[in-house]
């Protein structure tokens, strides 16, 4: 009784594993984890950008990146028209008015260089302009994680039910035979 107990324990394990792997992942679908964990990595820089000008910043992204970034605007009236495109030209953030503090957040669609465009030539005055951009990868590691689990926990619960049959094949060839002897007697 005891050795099934184990046994059962060690299945209930597994199944465990199985559980917590699955809702990782589930859970990596539902809850936007770039809201309130640590940025991978951030870029940050000023420009001073003069009248009638515009200045471009590069950053490589992967599939599925999510990008937050604040521009703080200073000097001159008015505004800056600040834009993001991808290498092929495409337009994933329009041109904005950003004015004072502009706050953006977008989730790259394929892994790319996407351009941040920051514009002046609308105005006479020039514009001191701090940008700061956080980049996030939650999306990927925390459903890799996930299936990893998963997998770890059902191969954990087939190697322990296979040892389970084995036990259990072993019991009814043992009580087989006791019976055998018990009725040649």
């Amino acid at each position: 009784m005891k050795k099934v107990l184990i046994i059962i324990r060690d299945l209930w394990k597994g199944f465990s594993v199985v559980i917590l792997g699955t809702s990782l992942l589930i859970f990596s679908l539902l809850i936007p984890f770039h809201s309130f964990l640590p940025p991978w990595v951030h870029r940050d820089d000023s420009y001073n950008i003069k009248p009638r000008g515009y200045r471009s910043l590069s950053i490589g992204l992967r599939w599925g990146s999510i990008i937050r970034g604040m521009l703080v605007i200073s000097g001159g009236e008015g505004y800056i028209r600040f834009s993001i495109e991808d290498s092929g030209g495409n337009i994933i953030i329009a041109d904005e008015r950003a004015s004072d503090r502009y706050f953006f957040e977008f989730q790259s669609d394929k892994t790319d260089s996407y351009i941040l465009v920051l514009d002046n030539s609308d105005s006479s005055a020039g514009k001191s302009v701090y940008w700061i951009v956080w980049i996030y990868y939650y999306h990927i590691l925390f459903p890799l994680l996930g299936v990893a689990i998963s997998i770890a926990g059902v191969i954990a619960t087939l190697r322990e039910e296979r040892r389970l049959s084995s036990k259990v094949e072993e019991t009814l060839e043992r009580a087989s035979k006791d019976v055998e002897t018990s009725l040649h007697r």
